[in-house]
């Protein structure tokens, strides 16, 4: 016997599935989306867990409709997501995917923090940001980690980094960034 939600679920995919994903990545690329390739490390979509483009992003990249790649996905960080990234000049982003509170996946007292995408906009508003993103202007924090590109790491270690003295010593965990 079928549960209701095993019957809701199939019928939602049936629906979904009357339309084509790209048919929905080009009426979205014509409103002026940006577009994101989100879990590309994931189990369901890549069973070992490595990162791979498939036919279809590579024609989504060719083409100019997939702008962005999530190289962070909760605890996990893909190396092969962000070569993925810098190979072929998209955007790199790392979200927490958290669907509850954020403090019973990272709490408090551990003193963890979630992922978060660090966004270059030069005004705080939502022209900016797109902008931003499609001028691939971002850094990812993860685990105390930043992850980027050289121009975008400099940008942000400059804003936010002044030595007070040659003999005082900063200890940062790992950059992982891109040198031309």
């Amino acid at each position: 016997m079928i549960s209701p939600e095993d019957k809701e679920m199939a019928e939602f995919y049936a629906l979904a599935n009357q339309w084509p994903a790209i048919e929905a990545i080009g009426v979205a690329n014509r409103q002026g989306a940006f577009l994101f390739w989100n879990h590309p490390m994931w189990l369901a979509q890549s069973p070992d867990g490595i990162a791979r483009l498939t036919p279809m992003h590579e024609t989504l990249i060719r083409n100019k409709m997939l702008h962005g790649i999530e190289i962070v996905n909760e605890d996990t960080f893909s190396i092969e997501a962000f070569q993925i990234a810098l190979e072929n000049e998209l955007t790199i982003i790392g979200t927490s995917d958290v669907h509850d509170l954020i403090d019973w996946d990272y709490p408090i007292e551990l003193n963890e923090h979630r992922p978060v995408t660090l966004i270059f906009a030069n005004k705080n508003n939502q022209d900016s940001v797109k902008n931003a993103l499609f001028d691939r202007r971002t850094v990812v924090w993860f685990k105390n980690t930043l992850v980027g590109e050289e121009k975008n790491l400099v940008l942000l270690l400059n804003s936010i980094l002044s030595i007070k003295s040659a003999a005082s010593v900063y200890k940062v965990t790992e950059i992982y960034c891109s040198f031309n």
